[in-house]
């Protein structure tokens, strides 16, 4: 998988997308797995790996990882690596915007309150729902951007319109 992962242009969203997926194969593969075989690299108690095997609770960004170092998934664990460089990558960006910057920019509120949230916790606390609020976000924004970007078109469109 590595092989074709580096050799393709991903987005944060196939990012994403990918991590999932790696998620339900341990899910799959840990099935009939005992805590002793896990218990050299998984830094959890007993009831903690159960309940995630059985998909009661999700898998930390850190236990994905332990269990794809312990399990030897080499491809895998270079997907889910380089998710954590991009949740590192954003978070660091995200503490160099001051708030006012975050609260003026063009978004509804309510995402504006939770981005500053996010703001505050740690990047390694982060798990898949905050990447995919961020995607979010990222996603509004882009649309924003690249509609002033084609501001000309739009408004020679609407100029061309008949008015009522």
């Amino acid at each position: 998988m590595a092989r074709l992962f580096f050799t393709m242009q991903l987005s944060l969203e196939a990012l994403l997308e990918q991590y999932q997926a790696i998620q339900q194969l341990l899910l799959v593969k840990l099935q009939g797995k005992r805590f002793s075989h896990v218990q050299p690299f998984w830094a959890d108690s007993q009831a903690s790996y159960y309940n995630k095997r059985g998909g009661r609770r999700p898998f930390t960004f850190n236990n994905v990882i332990d269990l794809l170092r312990g399990l030897h998934m080499e491809d895998e664990l270079a997907v889910v690596l380089l998710l954590a460089d991009c949740r590192a990558y954003i978070w660091k960006q995200l503490q160099a915007m001051p708030p006012g910057m975050i609260k003026s920019l063009p978004i509804d509120e309510p995402l504006i309150t939770q981005l500053l949230l996010v703001r505050v916790r740690e990047e390694t606390s982060w798990e898949l729902g905050d990447l995919q609020f961020l995607l979010l976000v990222l996603t509004q924004l882009q649309g924003q951007v690249q509609y002033l970007l084609d501001l000309p078109s739009h408004l020679i469109k609407h100029q061309s319109k008949p008015s009522m």
